[in-house]
């Protein structure tokens, strides 16, 4: 058995619907989950970690100048 997602809205529950299957694979946290902006960290975090100090970088400051990355 698939779970099958309805979004519900406003005027009710919509007719139309989305599942995970073989020939269509849902991946990631869905809308709404709580663990996507951990997820979201945890891939940024791997993806500077991997940097190599002979990639090309970029700085941000913030707009009052005090904050620099």
């Amino acid at each position: 058995m698939q779970a099958v997602h309805h979004i519900h809205m406003k005027y009710g529950i919509s007719e139309a619907n989305y599942m995970n299957s073989i020939e269509r694979q849902l991946f990631g946290p869905g809308q709404g989950s709580t663990i996507g902006p951990f997820l979201w960290l945890l891939l940024l975090t791997l993806i500077v970690t991997l940097l190599l100090p002979s990639t090309p970088q970029t700085c941000l400051n913030s707009v009052d100048g005090t904050k620099s990355v």
